[in-house]
């Protein structure tokens, strides 16, 4: 039995762990990078979506608006032309014509959170870098 050669080979396996865990570490830390860059894309996706769903909104309502200016100007400027067709005719009510409206957003956004709480967490956090003006890279989390 020599102590200075067991001491040797479970110094040579202790420093053989030491630098694997090293590289565990390292490759955690470029896997906790990578994954702070994907969120702050998703967060920016996210914001680019929710702006692509208001300007919807907003074409909608304005497409209701024009169709509603058609049809009064027709009723009112050319009624002899047209008049035959529109006998009995009403526009619809704009909660009847518009394809989108708050109550559906609503209805839509309360049960999309209720089962996705993670991606409501991202879009709050969307909503936070959206206002502070900042969009800039996210933090790795705490750990």
């Amino acid at each position: 039995f020599d102590p200075q050669q067991r001491f040797d080979a479970v110094k040579g396996k202790a420093d053989e762990i030491t630098g694997k865990v090293k590289t565990m570490e390292e490759s955690a830390q470029a896997a906790q990078k990578a994954a702070g860059e994907v969120k702050s894309h998703f967060n920016k996706y996210t914001e680019q979506i929710q702006n692509l769903h208001q300007t919807l909104n907003e074409l909608d309502k304005k497409r209701l608006l024009y169709a509603v200016e058609l049809f009064d100007h027709f009723k009112s400027h050319e009624h002899q032309r047209i008049g035959p067709m529109l006998n009995g005719y009403k526009p619809l009510r704009e909660d009847r014509y518009s394809l989108h409206n708050d109550k559906d957003d609503k209805k839509f956004e309360e049960k999309f959170n209720a089962a996705n709480k993670d991606a409501q967490r991202t879009i709050e956090e969307a909503e936070k870098e959206g206002s502070d003006g900042g969009g800039g890279g996210a933090s790795p989390p705490a750990g």
